[in-house]
């Protein structure tokens, strides 16, 4: 199920992996910039930044922040992440972007089984709704599965319907200016500053490495003509190629002319 959808992509939805793939090696630790000092930032500078880029190459996309009551077993809270309005054929599409998507899914004690299913997550997910759905619910089965096997309780936020009211609830749309640079806000703390820049900087670099990981495992097969070009700019991209045993395998694959 999970490996069909991960491999069931629209030419939209593939359009915009690419170029998210893109920015997000693209950006620096140093363009980093967290917003309310009074809050955690968990990531929101990367997803701002995203957005930003996203509208200066000509895409509708905004920070999309959800929030939901108490309902039940399910507790209140509130998530942010990124969507786009993409053309496709005569309608518009919204599609869903998480770029810290697989961490959303981690549990205590993972069955084999349960590991195996979090490898078909994407690390960036650009899908509609109704393809996220499909997702949660897969993934809502094979954790409680796996929790049961170990005598362990589902914890409430590993639920489907908590799970759903990250994505599909309620949320509020805001834009980012791109006529502007995104501005430091007044800071009370120094040190809060840099330690909260510091796990914003761990985010990137895990993002960045997980792209990297994520295209390794994609090269087992020969590359179609439309991966080629996301391919060479991974194995291009100096940030990354240090230390890393990847690219001069994309490189390879890259090159080769397609049968």
């Amino acid at each position: 199920m999970l490996q069909a959808l991960k491999y069931d992509i629209a030419s939209h939805e593939k359009e915009l992996l690419t170029i998210l793939t893109k920015l997000s090696l693209s950006i620096k630790e140093i363009d980093l910039v967290c917003g309310n000092p009074a809050s955690d930032c968990k990531g929101g500078c990367i997803r701002r930044l995203l957005v930003k880029h996203l509208r200066l190459n000509g895409y509708d996309a905004a920070i999309c922040s959800s929030s939901w009551p108490t309902n039940g077993k399910v507790a209140g809270g509130e998530y942010e992440y990124i969507d786009v309005i993409a053309e496709s054929g005569f309608s518009n599409d919204r599609l869903i972007v998480d770029v810290d998507f697989q961490s959303q899914f981690a549990i205590a004690r993972p069955t084999h089984s349960y590991a195996t299913a979090m490898k078909f997550l994407p690390v960036i997910f650009a899908g509609s709704p109704v393809k996220l759905e499909k997702v949660l619910k897969s993934m809502a089965e094979a954790a409680k599965l796996s929790l049961s096997q170990n005598s362990m309780p589902l914890p409430p936020w590993r639920t489907l319907d908590y799970m759903k009211a990250k994505w599909l609830s309620s949320y509020e749309r805001s834009f980012i200016d791109t006529s502007d640079r995104i501005r430091k806000g007044p800071g009370n703390s120094q040190w809060r500053e840099r330690v909260r820049k510091k796990q914003c900087v761990e985010q990137l670099r895990h993002l960045k490495l997980c792209i990297a990981a994520e295209a390794d495992k994609n090269i087992v097969s020969k590359p179609s003509s439309a991966d080629r070009n996301r391919m060479m700019y991974l194995a291009n991209n100096r940030r990354l190629q240090t230390g890393s045993p990847y690219f001069e395998k994309l490189k390879a694959l890259a090159s080769e002319k397609p049968e």
